[in-house]
């Protein structure tokens, strides 16, 4: 599968919480910003923003978008369900896999 890149392409990054906030950059470019709660340091506040803890963790989640989608597409790739000397359907992994793709990338399944 050969994806078009929309997104920004390279490495992301997440940088180190400054205040409530982790900014996300990519290729010298910034990509965005996770808010935690300046007030709780720790679990989920009630103020309709997540904990600090669990922003460092949407961060690196974030951060790590680009890679998870190469991987996916790589395993799809590699699939034996994709051999060319048999013809199959595609497996679930397979099935499942290009379906995160397409949310991904805002493709129809």
């Amino acid at each position: 599968m050969d994806i078009i890149i929309k997104h920004t392409p390279g490495e992301w990054t997440m940088n180190e919480m400054s205040g409530s906030s982790i900014d996300i950059c990519g290729d010298n470019v910034w990509i965005g910003c996770i808010h935690g709660d300046h007030c709780v340091s720790g679990e989920r506040a009630t103020t309709g923003f997540p904990g600090n803890k669990e922003a460092v963790a949407n961060a690196r989640l974030v951060s790590a978008s680009p890679e998870l989608l190469k991987i996916c597409e790589e395993a799809i790739d590699r699939c034996k369900c994709k051999d060319k000397d048999v013809v199959m359907p595609p497996c679930e992994f397979c099935e499942n896999a290009n379906n995160l793709i397409c949310k991904i990338i805002g493709a129809k399944t």
